[in-house]
């Protein structure tokens, strides 16, 4: 099994010698927005998804979707961070799956 080198790693696609390429439903991660731009998976600005994310009083210090930091050198301060899509879509699906509780028991 190998990995298309003209997908990006987050939606590779992936090949056996006797299977066509099949390629992921979603991506494994997912890069922050450009500020004033949204992220074309869920639509949330910087500023969201950083809300999400990010440990803060609001959240009690537990953001409810996880994150990775990959630093390119040892001991770097920065990195590029990059959000579990998987963490994303079952925050948002417990959103729904919330609203929909609560408006069928209205």
């Amino acid at each position: 099994m190998h990995i298309d080198k003209h997908r990006s790693m987050t939606s590779a696609a992936l090949k056996t010698d006797s299977q066509e390429p099949m390629v992921a439903p979603y991506p494994v991660t997912i890069r922050l927005p450009k500020t004033g731009e949204t992220d074309p998976w869920f639509g949330w600005t910087r500023t969201s998804w950083n809300q999400k994310i990010l440990p803060s009083a609001a959240n009690k210090k537990k953001p409810p979707i996880k994150s990775i930091v990959e630093k390119i050198r040892p001991g770097a301060k920065r990195g590029v961070r990059l959000i579990l899509f998987d963490s994303a879509r079952r925050y948002v699906e417990g959103l729904a799956r919330e609203q929909t509780s609560t408006q069928c028991a209205a």
